[in-house]
């Protein structure tokens, strides 16, 4: 389990993955899962990790909702 001070590359990694879960381009997690649950499973590290990292975003109350493409509209 990663703890304590965050790495440039695990701070990288981690925006990338609050982007598809913002940008709702996830496929292989539910909707209405919080991006603190989904960071922490990802980066396999506390919840409270999250937290503090990601204080000024408010990540505990963001819940994904995938987005449906284009091409699922059609026929």
């Amino acid at each position: 389990m990663n703890t304590g001070i965050w790495s440039l590359e695990e701070k990288l990694y981690a925006n990338r993955l609050v982007f598809a879960f913002e940008a709702g381009l996830l496929e292989d997690y539910r909707e209405g899962i919080t991006l603190r649950s989904y960071l922490s499973t990802q980066l396999r590290c506390a919840p409270i990790r999250i937290s503090k990292e990601f204080a000024k975003m408010c990540i505990g109350s963001k819940t994904y909702c995938r987005k449906v493409g284009d091409q699922e509209h059609t026929p």
